[in-house]
């Protein structure tokens, strides 16, 4: 059983691009598009501009990209996990930095929430590239 697809194209003026696309597929698209306040076209020029730049970037880092091997479901469990974790230990820090009376305590929580919020960023660019 094939997928109904759709023929389209990449640009508004129907010159470039032509590419047939899953209708389930094209139809979130167009919900995103819309969110975004886009068309549809520059939504997939956009995305897959980010797409060339994100894999020129992990090449020259020698990283994994999207098409590497995938994680097991419990590893994608676990990260999601620490990323909860790690959202609440910044918004703790948060509320113990507004109760911390002098310079240096506040300095040592904003010093403790930021290497909380590179980790959520690492966390975040690992799951991307999976």
């Amino acid at each position: 059983m094939s997928k109904k697809t759709k023929s389209i194209y990449l640009d508004d003026l129907k010159q470039i691009g032509h590419i047939r696309i899953a209708e389930e597929l094209l139809k979130e698209i167009d919900e995103i598009a819309a969110s975004c306040n886009m068309s549809r076209s520059k939504l997939m020029r956009r995305t897959l501009e980010g797409m060339v730049h994100y894999m020129n970037d992990a090449q020259s880092f020698n990283k994994p990209n999207f098409f590497g091997q995938r994680p097991s479901l419990t590893v994608w469990l676990d990260e999601r996990e620490q990323m909860h974790d790690m959202t609440e230990q910044v918004t703790n820090l948060h509320k113990q930095i507004v109760q911390a009376k002098t310079v240096e305590e506040k300095l040592n929580f904003i010093t403790e929430q930021n290497l909380n919020v590179a980790n959520m960023i690492n966390l975040l660019h690992k799951n991307i590239s999976t």
